[in-house]
């Protein structure tokens, strides 16, 4: 079965030696897997897609993907149903503990810092997605809007602090 690839799955679908191609989709009569593919220096409306430039559109090498510019996702509310307020979060923002941990596929054992999908999974299911072959990965972009709905809450009830603070203070003041 023919599958028609993008861009991005173009370039960790062939590898070629220093060689141009033009070419706006590629059909490929195989299943992609895992492994080592190199593409580097791949032009796309003159930004190119590497693995080893600073100048790269965007690199992927050694399970790492940097972008050079912005990742946007479309978020306009002409594109959204069924729209409403968020709710208290706090409480469920304190339910979530970061952890440290090293990748097992990573030779370098190189120390990072996240969450466990299992544990986001628990307190915001909408974030967690779950792959063909059962593994579970998070979608972070989607903590944003908690986390900014959480230091709301914190202000709010700060603001209320502050104020009942003064009123004690009046009230001492008085006596």
């Amino acid at each position: 079965m023919k599958k028609q690839l993008t861009i991005v799955a173009l370039a960790i679908g062939f590898s070629v030696n220093a060689q141009n191609y033009s070419f706006s989709t590629v059909d490929i009569d195989a299943l992609l897997t895992a492994g080592s593919v190199v593409v580097d220096d791949l032009v796309i409306d003159d930004a190119t897609i590497g693995h080893s430039s600073d100048t790269d559109l965007f690199t992927l090498s050694d399970g790492l993907l940097t972008i050079a510019g912005e990742v946007v996702t479309s978020s306009d509310s002409r594109l959204k149903a069924n729209i409403f307020s968020f709710g208290p979060s706090l409480a469920m923002i304190s339910k979530l503990y970061p952890k440290k941990y090293t990748m097992l596929e990573d030779k370098t054992q190189q120390i990072k810092i996240g969450f466990l999908a299992q544990d986001i999974q628990k307190v915001f299911p909408e974030l967690v997605s779950i792959s063909k072959n059962k593994m579970l990965a998070v979608n972070y972009q989607g903590l944003v809007p908690v986390l900014i709905n959480s230091v709301n809450e914190l202000s709010l009830k700060n603001a209320d602090l502050k104020s009942r603070i003064e009123n004690l203070r009046k009230l001492i003041s008085e006596k």
